[in-house]
C-alpha cells in the first residue's frame, strides 16, 4: 500500500491502518520523528522545523536530536518524548499518523553497558527497552488519537579503528551490538 505522499508502509505498519476507526486522508501528512536517522525520511532536513519543505511529499520529519528510546515516556518538555507530544498537541489536525525512529544510540552505546552494570542478561536489558517504548507508543496514541509506528534502528558500525568516531562511542563488539538492536 502506498500512503499519501508515495510512502510504502510495512505490513506491521498495514496492519495498525486496518484497526476500526483508522481513515487516513489525502490531505494530512506523516510526521516522522526522531534521532539523526529520521531525517533520511525527509530527504536529510536534519534540523530544520518540520514545517519546513521536505523532499517526500506528505511526510514531515522531526529531528529531536541525539534521543534515546529509553527515556520517550518520561514526561519534560526537554527531552525528545515531551517535545514530541508537545508539538502534536499543538499541531491536532496535521497528521495523519506519526512514525518514530529512535533506539540507535540505545543499542550503540547503552545496552550493553547497562547489562554489565546491572548484572543482568543483555536480553532482560533489551525487554525493558522495548517496555520504555511501547510504554511512550500507548501513551502518543491515548493522547493524540494518531496510529503510531516503529522504524527501528539500524545495525551497527563494523568494528576496527577505521571506524571509530570518539562523538559516537560504542560499547561491546559488532555482534553484540547487532543483537542488541
Amino acid at each position: 500500500m502506498v500512503m499519501p505522499g508515495g510512502l510504502n508502509l510495512s505490513w506491521l505498519a498495514l496492519k495498525r491502518l486496518e484497526q476500526p476507526g483508522t481513515v487516513m486522508s489525502d490531505s494530512k501528512k506523516i510526521l516522522v520523528a526522531g534521532d539523526s536517522h529520521s531525517v533520511i525520511l525527509g530527504a536529510n532536513v536534519l534540523g530544520r522545523d518540520p514545517s519546513s519543505v521536505s523532499q517526500l511529499p506528505g511526510v514531515d520529519v522531526l529531528h529531536l536530536g541525539p534521543s534515546l528510546a529509553y527515556t520517550l515516556p518520561m514526561q519534560s518538555s526537554l527531552n525528545a518524548g515531551g517535545k514530541l507530544l508537545g508539538y502534536l498537541l499543538t499541531n491536532p489536525d496535521r497528521y495523519d499518523a506519526v512514525m518514530l525512529c529512535f533506539g540507535e544510540i540505545d543499542a550503540r552505546a547503552h545496552l550493553i553497558k547497562q547489562a554489565v552494570l546491572q548484572g543482568i542478561t543483555l536480553s532482560a536489558v533489551v525487554d525493558k527497552l522495548v517496555d520504555q517504548y511501547f510504554r511512550y507508543v500507548d501513551l502518543l496514541t491515548a493522547r493524540t488519537g494518531l496510529p503510531v509506528f516503529i522504524w527501528g534502528p539500524v545495525g551497527s558500525m563494523p568494528d576496527g579503528a577505521d571506524f571509530y568516531n570518539p562523538d559516537f562511542p560504542t560499547v561491546g563488539c559488532e555482534r553484540e551490538r547487532n543483537h542488541a538492536t
